[in-house]
């Protein structure tokens, strides 16, 4: 009996020693492959590839940004160091400029993809901003009670910088399928989660989605006060001259359209024009600008001013016509330029004449003729006067 007893002691010992070798191995393994990652992390949210394609994403260069990211995930994978939650973390980046570009079925493989890998590898910090992109694609399908689960689950896993979002995601989600106390329930847990965080970027997002909503629904007083709010809280986080503030003012200009008082809606226009224009780089936010030009061309209309009109949308076509071959630009095109083109036209033959003759005359033949410069000018008493530049030099208020 002791023969045996010694003999299961060291039975037991050598089973617990192989135990602890192997567990010892895997601390070690996992150790070793969680530094790994950070290593690679490091390397990677210091690469030129990385910093420049963010830097085109936060300036709506999605174009840019997305071949940037590609090349950084190139480049991990040709180092087989792919496999990470970064080299995921970037394809949901890539998928979001998809989605961003329009390229929706392309977007969710790569949405789909790093949302599973995270999920199996249990990447509790990373799962809230690869849900919240689920989120969006399911919306840009229309898919809107699938979207609502995504931020749902993305709410379960959010730090301070993105609970904001998840409740905005769920608002706007809510708001598409008709459900008005949800979506203005989400809605003000979005802004009572970004006055307690004093997340002022996320709020801007929030009032400006509100103020839209409640446009929509002709509500015009709460809405103008939404959007008064969010451009408020755009120049404190990010100055008085960003696009983001340009934006704030367009959707002003929309509101103040909704209620027929054109001047005040011009001058907004104007406004968002003058921060546009003032960007190092124009073409990222040449889809904003030709809708400017168009709105300001329809203002102009309102007003009985044809030349300025007329102007104005020239501006805004021969945009588009360089970038027709883009969807976001000739759908805009087929949906509202052409058909403010078309009613300029009527106001200014009382529909007659050949309209494409007239169309070629004024914005296909010689792109660089002379239609005269309009300027615009604020009075005292806040009216809005246009003062037309012909060749001969002369002003015509």
């Amino acid at each position: 009996m002791r023969y045996i007893s010694e003999k299961t002691a060291m039975i037991f010992i050598f089973s617990a020693t192989v135990i602890s070798i192997v567990v010892m191995k895997g601390w070690f393994y996992l150790r070793d492959k969680a530094k790994k990652f950070e290593v690679v992390e490091h390397e990677v949210m210091n690469s030129q590839e990385y910093i420049s394609a963010v830097q085109s994403y936060n300036a709506w260069n999605y174009v840019d940004a997305l071949d940037y990211f590609q090349a950084e995930l190139n480049r991990l994978e040709v180092s087989s160091m792919a496999e990470n939650p970064t080299g995921y973390l970037i394809k949901g980046m890539i998928g979001e400029c998809y989605l961003k570009l329009g390229e929706d079925e392309r977007a969710g493989r790569y949405i789909q993809e790093s949302r599973e890998y995270l999920e199996k590898k249990g990447e509790d910090n990373e799962l809230s901003a690869i849900y919240l992109k689920e989120g969006l694609y399911y919306r840009h399908m229309n898919q809107f009670e699938r979207a609502v689960e995504c931020y749902e689950k993305a709410s379960g896993y959010a730090g301070d910088g993105e609970i904001v979002q998840c409740y905005l995601g769920m608002a706007e989600s809510f708001a598409a399928l008709g459900n008005e106390k949800e979506a203005l329930g989400c809605y003000a847990r979005a802004i009572e989660e970004g006055g307690r965080r004093y997340d002022h970027r996320n709020l801007t997002d929030v009032y400006y989605s509100k103020g839209l909503y409640f446009l929509q629904k002709n509500e015009l007083d709460t809405a103008k006060k939404c959007l008064e709010k969010g451009v408020k809280n755009a120049q404190i986080i990010y100055g008085v001259n960003d696009i983001r503030v340009a934006l704030g003012y367009g959707r002003l200009s929309e509101l103040y359209s909704a209620k027929e008082e054109y001047e005040d809606a011009y001058r907004y226009c104007r406004k968002a024009m003058d921060i546009f224009s003032t960007q190092d780089d124009t073409s990222s936010y040449e889809i904003y600008i030709v809708s400017l030009y168009d709105s300001m061309g329809c203002l102009n209309n309102e007003l009985g001013d044809y030349a300025a009109a007329l102007k104005l949308f020239r501006k805004s076509y021969h945009i588009v016509r360089k970038r027709m071959q883009e969807s976001e630009f000739s759908e805009f095109y087929e949906r509202c330029l052409s058909n403010h083109i078309k009613s300029l036209f009527d106001e200014m033959t009382d529909n007659r004449g050949d309209y494409e003759a007239w169309f070629k005359d004024h914005f296909e033949n010689d792109a660089n003729k002379n239609y005269g410069c309009v300027v615009y000018v604020v009075s005292d008493d806040g009216n809005i006067q246009s003062c037309l530049y012909r060749k001969h030099g002369k002003c015509v208020l």
